[in-house]
């Protein structure tokens, strides 16, 4: 909860989940504690190298979704390697 304290804010909303993004879009995976969205993040990154497809990650644990210009935009709270 303190990391959602955080980033109160207007236009901002704090996650707890993984991001990549794949084809310029930001793909989320948001759940509960233990439910599996480090391994997904993971599994999805793995495939998409393997199969030659362009994929980054964003974040894995904390982010925000920000609603700037017009556009929602997502960053972490931590670098991902």
């Amino acid at each position: 909860m303190g990391y959602g304290l955080m980033t109160v804010r207007k236009d901002t909303v704090a996650l707890h989940g993984s991001c990549i993004v794949y084809k310029g879009k930001a793909v989320l995976f948001l759940g509960e504690s233990g439910t599996g969205k480090s391994e997904l993040l993971d599994a999805c990154l793995r495939v998409c190298e393997q199969k030659g497809l362009s994929a980054a990650p964003v974040y894995d644990d904390h982010g925000t979704l920000h609603y700037l210009d017009e556009e929602i935009v997502s960053t972490g709270g931590e670098s991902v390697p």
